[in-house]
């Protein structure tokens, strides 16, 4: 049985990643310190170490007899990287470089790391964004996500064998309505809750919108088949945020106010990826619809208010 570590494990993104590693009978390991992350997403037959992935301590011991890293633990908040990027690169950048030391010094197998498709290319009129064109972050976490993918391909050389994958915008149950992040959970919530949905901008800017259980599917598949360049995991597509709303109506079947206002600095007009590398490497593109993954996101979240 193949022993892996997930980082971030209890949180939106990780947890669902483990459900799927459970299913396909992995020993699983979670390291989470519960800043974002819920306890209770950790099922049971899971081993918790409750701790910070900046503490090397820490890391040393989570390391302990584990063939795949699965590094997702992040500060994924744009608005939050841009007000501290301190915190940000020390979450970001300095704690993955850490665990990429210990990670070679313990003979890891497979380190793959969550990196990011949306803000690490920057504000790029050349769409969509491929692998090959350059990254121009033009945010702190864009720019900690990319400072960490370039110590991820040093330690490759020494030896680690590693992926990187630049997810589009994940969303998908567990999500936190309450976060910096996350404008699916963000506008489902504020509906649940009669509150008007607030735009940053004129509704125009686009994202590529991933449903979680695919992302988590594209990862078990890679840490099967490593890459050596980073790959772009997303769906493909171009959604507006008028249209993103539009499908919400339709989903929620509900009525809400729209407020707009100024767009946000750091945050990226317009941005979707091509994927055509990762249907090569494993053979398909994520195909969950966003109507499709509203509609569970849509059900998960009524059933909290329950």
């Amino acid at each position: 049985m193949t022993k892996v570590l997930v980082t971030g494990g209890a949180g939106f993104i990780g947890s669902n990643l483990v459900d799927l590693l459970l299913q396909q009978d992995y020993e699983v390991r979670v390291i989470d310190n519960l800043s974002t992350g819920k306890i209770k997403n950790v099922p049971k037959g899971v081993e918790f170490i409750k701790g910070d992935i900046t503490d090397e301590n820490i890391i040393k011991t989570s390391l302990k007899d584990i063939e795949i890293v699965y590094h997702f633990a992040a500060q994924a908040s744009v608005v939050i990287s841009m007000k501290n990027p301190i915190l940000d690169a020390e979450v970001n950048t300095l704690a993955t470089l850490k665990l990429l030391k210990e990670s070679l010094n313990s003979n890891v197998d497979h380190f793959l790391f969550a990196s990011t498709g949306g803000a690490i290319y920057g504000d790029s009129t050349n769409l969509p964004f491929s692998e090959s064109q350059n990254e121009d972050p033009i945010s702190v976490y864009g720019t900690s996500k990319l400072a960490a993918e370039k110590y991820i391909q040093f330690y490759e050389k020494q030896g680690l064998k590693s992926s990187i994958l630049r997810f589009a915008n994940v969303y998908g149950p567990r999500q936190d309505p309450l976060g910096e992040a996350g404008v699916i959970s963000i506008f489902l919530g504020n509906i649940l809750n009669n509150k008007p949905l607030i735009v940053y901008g004129d509704g125009t800017s686009s994202r590529d919108y991933i449903f979680v259980k695919d992302v988590a599917k594209v990862a078990e598949n890679i840490s099967k088949k490593p890459t050596s360049k980073p790959i772009n995991v997303g769906t493909g597509k171009e959604i507006t945020i008028n249209e993103l709303i539009g499908t919400i109506r339709s989903v929620t079947k509900r009525e809400f106010e729209v407020i707009y206002g100024d767009e946000r600095i750091g945050d990226v007009k317009n941005s979707y990826l091509e994927c055509s590398n990762l249907k090569k490497h494993i053979g398909y593109i994520p195909s969950t619809t966003l109507t499709e993954g509203l509609e569970e996101v849509w059900k998960w979240m009524k059933s909290k208010e329950e």
